[in-house]
Formats: structure tokens, sequence, C-alpha cells
């Protein structure tokens, strides 16, 4: 026999499960984006712009590791490190532009590379803004189920 109360509370569960299951891929989302949109954050708050000096180059495959050191201003000596897939682009000694954030020196990207690197922070607050939107829902569902289940005691 068909219950229209059942099927309210099974919507109610529905939404809720659902709701719940959509917050594991955005959260794996938000990981992937998580480097990137911290560093272009840091930096954009306190941006300084200064010369990095090619310390060390790691050849690898097709790609190379090129650690850098650069001293922010009024600071200490800092290292950095990025990969590129320009081989022979980069020696030992070579002046790099680097971006870096004055609060944080450790965070510091290549100057060419910054303005690439807002898209990590937009996909990162747009998983972030569903994950939150995710849970509205998911607290709004269990608040509905459980007015629900209290009007079924006198229905």
């Amino acid at each position: 026999m068909y219950y229209p109360r059942e099927a309210q509370r099974d919507f109610h569960y529905t939404r809720k499960m659902i709701a719940l299951i959509l917050l594991l891929p955005l959260f794996m989302v938000l990981l992937f984006a998580r480097k990137g949109a911290l560093t272009y954050a840091c930096i954009s708050v306190a941006r300084a712009d200064t010369q990095a000096v090619i310390a060390s180059i790691s050849p690898h495959y097709s790609t190379q590791t090129v650690d850098y050191r650069f001293t922010p201003a009024g600071g200490e000596l800092t290292l950095g490190t990025f990969v590129t897939q320009q081989v022979n682009d980069y020696h030992t000694g070579q002046h790099i532009a680097i971006s870096y954030s004055r609060w944080l020196p450790t965070f510091s990207v290549r100057t060419e590379l910054l303005a690439d690197m807002a898209i990590n922070l937009y996909v990162a607050l747009a998983a972030l803004a569903a994950m939150l939107g995710c849970l509205l829902v998911a607290a709004h569902a269990v608040r509905s189920l459980r007015r629900h289940q209290l009007e079924d005691r006198y229905y």
C-alpha cells in the first residue's frame, strides 16, 4: 500500500546521502588545487619580486628539477624548487625573476608563472563553496527528517 509519508522520508534520506557522497569528489578536487591555491593566495596578499640564483639542477627523464635561492628583503637565505620540461634553458648561477610572499617567504614562484596559478585558487574556492553547500543541504535534510519523524508520532 502506498504511504505518502514514507515517500517523503525516502526523499529526505536520499537528499542527505547524495549531499554527503558528493563531499568526497569535491574534497579530492580541493586537495588537487590546494598547493597552487595557497601559493597564489599568499603571494597575492603580500607580493614582492626579486632575483634568485639557480643553485643546482637535477635532470630527470624529460624534465629537470631546478633549485634556487634568494634573500627576501630583511630576511635570511630562502630556498625554492621548480620542475621544468625546458631541459637546456637553465644553468647553475643563472638569475631568474621570482615573486614571493613578504609574510611567508617560503611561498615563492617564478614571476612568469604567477598569473597561471590563479585558476588553482578559483578551483579551490569553488570546491570549498560546493562542499559548504553540500553540508548545508545535508544538515537541512537531517533537520527535515527529524521534524518528519516527530510528526509521525502523531500522524
